[in-house]
C-alpha cells in the first residue's frame, strides 16, 4: 500500500481495526487523521504512517511490561 492518506474503510483493513476502535484511536490523538473538507458530509483520511507508528510503540510498550515481568 503506498498511499499515504486512507480512506476509513481502507485504514480499517490496513490497521486491522474496526471503525469504531479505530476512530476512537483518531478522536483520542493516538493517530493522525484529516477531513476533506468542513462540511457536515466530509470524510476522515487516516494518516498510514501514524497507524504504523501507534502499533510500532504499542509493541514496545508491551515489550517494556514484559521485560519488566522477566518474561
Amino acid at each position: 500500500m503506498d498511499q499515504r492518506w486512507l480512506r476509513m474503510p481502507d485504514a480499517c483493513k490496513y490497521a486491522g481495526l474496526s471503525r469504531k476502535t479505530l476512530k476512537k484511536l483518531v478522536l483520542a490523538g493516538e493517530i493522525r487523521s484529516g477531513r476533506t473538507g468542513n462540511s457536515p458530509g466530509s470524510h476522515y483520511r487516516i494518516d498510514r504512517e501514524s497507524i504504523d507508528s501507534y502499533f510500532s510503540q504499542t509493541d514496545d510498550k508491551a515489550l517494556a511490561i514484559l521485560r519488566s515481568m522477566d518474561l
